[in-house]
């Protein structure tokens, strides 16, 4: 049974995820080893989720704009060749 599972896409999928958790929980330990009084945990995950929202809207006033002028001209290139061919007929 374990020659499947090591053999498998899971064994890939399974072993990254166990990475990437270990990763997360060794970076929240630096919040466990100081004092009490020093660090507010709260506090610490209030602002860093704050600084993640205020990431991802900026990235989308950055990427929202281009993206409608790409959907946009897609949009227009494909009601103008529907036209054409309407009235080519």
């Amino acid at each position: 049974m374990l020659s499947k599972i090591r053999n498998s896409k899971l064994a890939k999928w399974l072993s990254a995820s166990v990475v990437a958790s270990m990763v997360a929980v060794m970076g929240c330990l630096t919040c466990f080893a100081a004092d009490e009084n020093t660090v507010d945990l709260s506090s610490s995950l209030s602002t860093a989720f704050t600084n993640i929202k205020n990431d991802i809207f900026s990235y989308i006033v950055v990427a929202l704009p281009i993206a409608l002028a790409v959907v946009g001209a897609f949009f227009g290139i494909s009601a103008a060749i529907k036209f054409f061919k309407r009235s080519a007929k």
